[in-house]
């Protein structure tokens, strides 16, 4: 085989090859590695606490919602459910719904829900959030907080 044939060949092998297969080099001749693909680490929204008051015309329940996941979370949702009796059985009364701003991993915020002129009245109270399920996070499963105790200041 003639040295031009040669040179065809290599060059119709290269040319079939991806441009991916091929070093990057830079300046000084050095081998680079590809870009890594960048991986997206999930959030995790929880409720820290919730507290209930009731005190003459005021009828808040103050939950403190933190992302304790290694990823941002989106904006979301967050419902509080005042139920009929203390269980979750006796059903829901009254949904209240509100926004959650996006929350940066480690951080938290404070949502406030003023249900008056409603009354917890001795009703279990549920707060979810994201309950729709929008943000996908790291666990399901602790977005939750359920509570039957009066609330306080309760008269």
């Amino acid at each position: 085989m003639s040295f031009k044939r040669i040179i065809l060949r290599a060059a119709l092998c290269a040319s079939l090859l991806p441009a991916a297969s091929f070093a990057q080099t830079n300046a000084n001749n050095s081998r680079q590695r590809p870009p890594r693909p960048q991986v997206s680490l999930p959030p995790d929204l929880t409720i820290k606490s919730a507290k209930y008051i009731e005190v003459k015309d005021s009828t808040q329940a103050i939950v403190v919602v933190a992302n304790a996941g290694k990823g941002s979370a989106p904006k979301s949702r967050i419902r509080l459910d005042v139920f009929k009796g203390v269980t979750k059985e006796s059903g829901v009364k009254k949904y209240y719904w509100t926004d959650v701003p996006p929350l940066k991993p480690g951080e938290e915020t404070t949502v406030t829900f003023e249900i008056a002129p409603d009354k917890f009245a001795g009703g279990a109270r549920l707060v979810t959030v994201d309950p729709d399920n929008k943000v996908k996070e790291s666990d399901e499963t602790n977005n939750e907080s359920f509570t039957n105790f009066p609330a306080q200041g309760f008269k």
